[in-house]
C-alpha cells in the first residue's frame, strides 16, 4: 500500500483516500491515482502519479522513488 511504500522510502507522510472530486480540492502535495484519472487531476497537486496496482508495494515504491527523484525530492 502507499503507506508501506512511503515508509520503506523513509518518507513521513499522511495518506488519505478520496474520490476524484475530493482529491481535486484536497491541497495535497502528491496525488496517487489510477492512470485513467491522472489527466483529470493534473494541476491539483505538484505531483500526480499514475498507479497501475495499488496492492503492489514493491512496484509502488519503485514508481514513487523514480518520480520523487525526477522532482528533486529524493537523492
Amino acid at each position: 500500500t502507499a503507506e508501506k511504500a512511503l515508509a520503506e522510502l523513509g518518507i513521513p507522510a499522511r495518506v488519505e483516500h478520496a474520490d476524484l472530486g475530493s482529491a481535486r480540492g484536497a491541497g495535497a502535495d502528491v496525488i496517487l491515482a489510477q492512470g485513467l484519472h491522472t489527466s483529470e487531476l493534473t494541476g491539483t497537486a505538484p505531483l500526480v502519479v499514475p498507479v497501475t496496482n495499488f496492492l503492489d508495494v514493491a512496484g509502488l515504491k519503485e514508481t514513487l522513488s523514480r518520480r520523487f527523484r525526477e522532482q528533486g525530492w529524493l537523492t
